[in-house]
């Protein structure tokens, strides 16, 4: 995708043509980025659900998901733990990947899965296209490009594949640590 829409340089390659690191694709910030540098200084107010958030975004998609026919597999647990990332921060990438991705299966499918890791929950999206729709690529690449610095900043990796006949976006975010305390 990287390619495609003219985001520039991808970190390197292995033989199997693995995911491609976002982070190295953008070259100056958005005027957009530049308003939201302040989440790389403050903390969340609230704990993150990412559950809570994927169930948000997907709200702003229904009518275009119902009149393109697209099957979307929303597999995100509540068990989740709490991310360290602003909702704020999350919703708009989350609408830019889940946009993207809509868009993309045209009448396809869409599947959204989530796991835990060690010190980060990682978000995946698997689109399986069927008449995908015409787009504006520079439209696609600016909403991509702002999903990959917004997760840079919340202390995430975004990372894509594209295959010919599917492609995966991958996205790790931080989890909220939550410390143990010895109470004597």
């Amino acid at each position: 995708l990287w390619q495609k829409y003219n985001l520039g340089g991808t970190a390197a390659d292995n033989d199997e043509n693995e995911m491609r690191a976002a982070a190295s694709s953008s070259s100056s910030p958005s005027p957009l980025i530049s308003e939201v540098s302040w989440l790389t200084e403050t903390q969340p107010a609230r704990p993150t659900r990412l559950s809570e958030e994927v169930q948000a975004a997907l709200s702003v998609f229904k009518p275009l998901i119902q009149k393109n026919g697209v099957t979307l597999r929303n597999q995100v647990a509540d068990t989740l733990p709490s991310l360290a990332v602003h909702a704020m921060a999350l919703n708009q990438i989350l609408v830019s990947l889940l946009g993207l991705a809509i868009h993309e299966a045209g009448s396809g499918v869409v599947v959204i899965m989530a796991h835990n890791l060690p010190a980060s929950v990682e978000l995946t999206l698997q689109v399986s296209p069927t008449n995908p729709y015409e787009e504006n690529h520079l439209e696609k690449a600016s909403s991509l490009q702002i999903a990959e610095e917004l997760a840079r900043i919340s202390g995430g990796r975004l990372y894509i594949n594209q295959a010919c006949t599917s492609f995966h976006i991958r996205l790790t975010l931080p989890v909220l640590e939550q410390f143990p305390v010895l109470v004597i």
